[in-house]
């Protein structure tokens, strides 16, 4: 067995360390999903290099300003809801 191989993430969890490194797995989900990185060489290696690479793409992502009065009217839309009782 190479190198490569002995520390390949399993493909069948592919998907679900994306999503762990982009901090969308919750709950049994992503305990489960630790516990295996835990014991597996080359999950902990794939998910120490995809966290590397979300941490970059959030560096990378412009700024948007939040558009004058937006936390206002939402505010309003809320408050608006919660005072004219159930829908």
């Amino acid at each position: 067995m190479n190198s490569r191989t002995s520390t390949a993430p399993h493909g069948q969890f592919e998907i679900e360390l994306a999503e762990l490194a982009l901090g969308l797995l919750h709950d049994s989900e992503r305990a489960a999903l630790l516990e295996h990185v835990s014991s597996c060489e080359g999950c902990t290696s794939h998910l120490r290099d995809l966290d590397t690479v979300a941490g970059t793409l959030l560096l990378l992502a412009p700024e948007a300003e939040v558009p004058i009065g937006f936390e206002r009217r939402v505010l309003d839309m809320i408050h608006g809801r919660c005072s004219s009782g159930p829908p």
